[in-house]
């Protein structure tokens, strides 16, 4: 199956010309536009890539594919006939997988899409990566709290808190985060 692609064409190329291109290196050119509403053509089909090729990344831009990388979470290839660093490093914290300035080189292109796909991928496995972690210093500040709260209530030390903590939950069966989240939750009831 072909990967499937929305170009967005903001030069004074023809779209025709791009989409045989893009046909010709083996994708589904699902829709070749030349006007800016990023949104509005990926909302209707299951696109694996956005493609835009540009004069310059300028910032109403970057904000609609910002928009619909979050939205979307698709690849986007932007080829850009000139930027500045400002504007590049822009691109990419707007979700630019993958910035070619200096225009489109057909020969570069099955290389460019590959990479910017690689680079989503890894994108995505780190911000799964940055949410795992986020989620298990909340459960361990919980478990802290829960700790300080009975080493408070009980007047016993760290390592027993760790130990009443840990008993409570293999005897109800619960990881020690939810037994820590419910004796905060009693904790501030009593208060």
């Amino acid at each position: 199956m072909k990967p499937k692609i929305v170009l967005l064409e903001l030069t004074n190329q023809s779209c025709e010309l791009l989409t045989n291109i893009f046909t010709q290196y083996g994708y589904e050119v699902c829709s070749c536009r030349q006007s800016i509403d990023i949104s509005s053509y990926l909302s209707r089909r299951s696109i694996e890539f956005l493609v835009i090729n540009t004069n310059l990344p300028h910032p109403s831009l970057l904000k609609q594919i910002q928009a619909a990388v979050n939205q979307y979470a698709l690849p986007v290839v932007m080829f850009a006939t000139s930027s500045d660093k400002s504007l590049s490093e822009e691109a990419i914290r707007s979700g630019v997988s993958a910035l070619v300035i200096d225009g489109f080189d057909v020969s570069r292109l099955r290389h460019i899409m590959d990479i910017a796909k690689a680079r989503f991928d890894e994108t995505l496995r780190l911000n799964s990566e940055i949410q795992k972690l986020k989620l298990q210093l909340a459960d361990r500040k919980s478990i802290d709290k829960a700790k300080s709260i009975l080493m408070k209530r009980r007047a016993i030390d760290e390592a027993s808190a760790t130990g009443l903590i840990r008993k409570m939950a293999m005897d109800r069966n619960q990881n020690l985060s939810q037994v820590a989240k419910s004796i905060i939750d009693v904790d501030e009831l009593l208060i």
